[in-house]
């Protein structure tokens, strides 16, 4: 017998996100106990948004709040669970009652830091999907964090909230012998590796990273930064042009080298090459990235903020993500002792097996059987 799901999954030939994978190795363990439906729907206004034009821009994001409806309007099948993909897509909840509803909420970082709304519109949309998400039956969050985050800004009933913790691809990152990723791109092996994962919102303070960094490399001259992730993604925050303005005062261009758009397979292999992760954001509501390293055996600096403690537990130096003296010193005193190292990439190593995708698939099917029995949802064969 299988539990009839109706999955929406919002806009068609949307680029994928970490948001999409975490659905991805969800439902590729659970769907054969499933009756499923995707339901999508193509916004022919989608193609403007390459041209980066602000009017055009909340055009097409206005348009889905029309289209998304009357899609999802005529693919739904009664007495179906309806599972709602992530927190953006919420505002269909304002438009149809999709009863029962299970929404997957990742984060309401958007809801609650600066600098996602400073545009009038985009405040008044952020604030209509997070405000329609929370008519949502049922909540999956990854991490207490979030849970607790949501609870105090939007009042929802905790009780009816599920924290489902991500998990990663052990097969992917993990310990690999050498540093093959180096060798491959001909990088100099004598050095020590710095490495930061992310994008550069304002939130992973990549800027005061590379402060950081500058301020460690005074100290070791064997010092490269590798940073792997997208450049500015929130318009008017210019995180790139600061790095590089920085960089180039400190004659440090040759100290860092910039990576994007990398399979999970050479991101495995970058992992494997670094010597330490450090990952300074202020905000998140899991934090894949010192997950991902201490999987693959090496040692992590992080925040001391949000969901990243309940993430990395004793297994992660924590500092301030506001203070780069701290990161600093915090850097060279991790590379000046070996045995903290070794400590540090046993413990990784240990907590990283917590999190793995069949515990957080078993859950969520577990969830959507207490959701089918408590909404008289019938099993199909």
């Amino acid at each position: 017998m299988r539990i009839p799901v109706d999955y929406l999954i919002g806009e068609r030939r949307q680029p994928k996100r970490a948001l999409h994978k975490v659905h991805d190795e969800i439902f590729r363990r659970i769907s054969p106990a499933l009756d499923w439906k995707m339901i999508d729907y193509y916004s022919p206004l989608s193609v403007l948004r390459t041209l980066k034009l602000k009017f055009v821009f909340g055009l097409s994001y206005a348009s889905s709040e029309v289209i998304h409806p009357l899609a999802v309007g005529m693919k739904i099948r009664k007495g179906s669970i309806y599972h709602i993909h992530n927190q953006k897509l919420g505002s269909i909840l304002h438009y149809i009652r999709l009863t029962p509803s299970v929404l997957t909420c990742h984060d309401i970082i958007e809801y609650v830091r600066p600098e996602y709304n400073e545009n009038p519109f985009v405040r008044v949309y952020i604030r209509w999907y997070h405000l329609g998400a929370m008519k949502a039956d049922r909540l999956i969050v990854p991490s207490k964090f979030t849970k607790q985050d949501i609870v105090r800004h939007f009042g929802y009933r905790g009780s009816n909230i599920d924290v489902v913790p991500n998990g990663i691809d052990h097969d992917v990152f993990r310990p690999r012998p050498g540093k093959s990723f180096l060798k491959l791109q001909s990088y100099p092996e004598d050095r020590k590796y710095i490495l930061h994962v992310g994008s550069e919102q304002p939130r992973k303070n990549v800027d005061l990273l590379v402060e950081a960094f500058l301020l460690a490399l005074k100290k070791r001259r064997d010092l490269t930064l590798i940073r792997v992730g997208a450049p500015d993604e929130i318009p008017g925050h210019p995180v790139r042009a600061r790095i590089l303005k920085m960089l180039r005062d400190a004659d440090a261009m040759n100290r860092v080298i910039f990576l994007e758009n990398l399979s999970e397979e050479t991101l495995a292999t970058v992992y494997n090459s670094a010597d330490l992760l450090v990952f300074p954001s202020s905000y998140e509501g899991f934090g894949l990235p010192p997950l991902e390293a201490m999987a693959s055996g090496i040692p992590v600096i992080t925040s001391n903020t949000t969901a990243i403690p309940e993430v990395v537990g004793d297994a992660a130096l924590m500092v301030s993500p506001d203070d780069p003296q701290g990161i600093a010193d915090s850097i060279l005193s991790l590379l000046d002792n070996s045995s903290l190292q070794q400590e540090l990439i046993r413990r990784g190593l240990e907590r990283a097996r917590l999190f793995n995708w069949d515990r957080s698939a078993a859950r969520t099917l577990e969830i959507y059987e207490q959701v089918a029995s408590r909404f008289g949802i019938s099993t199909v064969r």
